[in-house]
């Protein structure tokens, strides 16, 4: 398996984020590594992850600088340190399955020329933990297709929903730090990265 690289912005996310390096550290492939970029967080959770980063060194504690104020901001640092040929962006609170990864590089067993592989994702709510409901991408048209122009109207999917070959991101910083602050701010990362790209598409 090609190397993974997980890039989680961390920002007063203490309560969450051990779960979502557990949910990493899990994962039937181990050929990744975590980089959990701290920005300006005021609670424990910058700790939380000092401890699991002793623990096993997949996961690294990355502190970003100071002028750094934003989720974009924090994960090109993370991308600037990371070393894996593919690239998915987690937020804090979010939780992969533990065969997610496996099951997204299994598309370049039949489709070795794939460079962003995306597919369904479940939300969950903290009243009701045992009920998924699963989500499709704009778009969705496997096995790949071009994406349409709606797809640009709003974010695709969810943020950790795709997997990104480095090559497609660019030597600059792919995230537009002077949209942090925004909402869905990766409506724009998303435009930069997928515009006459072909999407290849996991279907579990």
């Amino acid at each position: 398996m090609p190397k993974i690289s997980i890039i989680t912005p961390l920002h007063n996310k203490g309560l969450y984020i051990e779960n979502t390096i557990k949910s990493v550290l899990v994962q039937s492939i181990c050929n990744l590594e975590m980089l959990v970029v701290e920005n300006n967080s005021s609670d424990l959770g910058p700790e939380i992850v000092a401890a699991c980063a002793q623990r096993d060194s997949k996961v690294r504690l990355i502190m970003a600088p100071p002028e750094v104020r934003g989720p974009g901001g924090a994960r090109n640092v993370g991308l600037a340190e990371a070393k894996g040929e593919w690239i998915l962006f987690l937020d804090a609170d979010d939780l992969l399955e533990p065969d997610y990864l496996e099951r997204r590089l299994s598309v370049l067993k039949s489709y070795p020329e794939a460079k962003i592989i995306a597919g369904p994702w479940k939300n969950f709510y903290p009243d009701a933990p045992d009920v998924f409901e699963t989500h499709f991408p704009n778009g969705w048209s496997p096995p790949h297709s071009n994406p349409p122009d709606s797809i640009f109207a709003y974010s695709p999917w969810a943020l950790h929903a795709a997997i990104v070959h480095r090559e497609v991101l660019g030597s600059s910083n792919p995230w537009l730090e002077e949209l942090d602050g925004f909402p869905a701010e990766d409506n724009a990362f998303w435009f930069r990265v997928l515009y006459g790209k072909t999407i290849y598409w996991d279907d579990c």
